[in-house]
């Protein structure tokens, strides 16, 4: 958030964070569709993936070339509502683009009942 408030500024140096990171996030997700070979879902999760509009659009825009697409609208509609998952896929996308909450908690519950029922 801070990063960008700063861009908001005009902060060049804080543009260039988020280039930079946008852009290891992009590489990333290259070299696994190529593993991969191909994909069926794109994920935005956790604190960044969830509530940053601006970095799931830069990351979506570096990735046309791979049939991802992000729907602007449904980019920004429910927006840190924290509770469904969300598709912003654009129509024209041919993988699914989803906003899938987290619940960190919740998880570290299930996976410590799991452990003690086994001891």
């Amino acid at each position: 958030r801070a990063v960008e408030a700063r861009i908001a500024e005009g902060d060049k140096r804080a543009e260039l964070a988020i280039e930079v990171y946008t852009h290891r996030i992009r590489s990333a997700v290259g070299a696994y569709v190529a593993a991969l070979g191909g994909l069926d879902a794109l994920v935005f999760t956790a604190g960044v993936g969830e509530n940053s509009v601006g970095v799931r659009t830069r990351v979506a825009k570096g990735l046309a070339g791979l049939g991802i697409a992000i729907d602007p609208t449904r980019n920004t509609s429910g927006a840190g509502n924290g509770m469904d998952v969300r598709d912003i896929s654009a129509a024209a996308s041919e993988a699914s683009v989803l906003v899938i909450p987290t619940n960190e908690e919740t998880e570290i519950a299930i996976q410590t009942v799991g452990l003690v029922s086994q001891a």
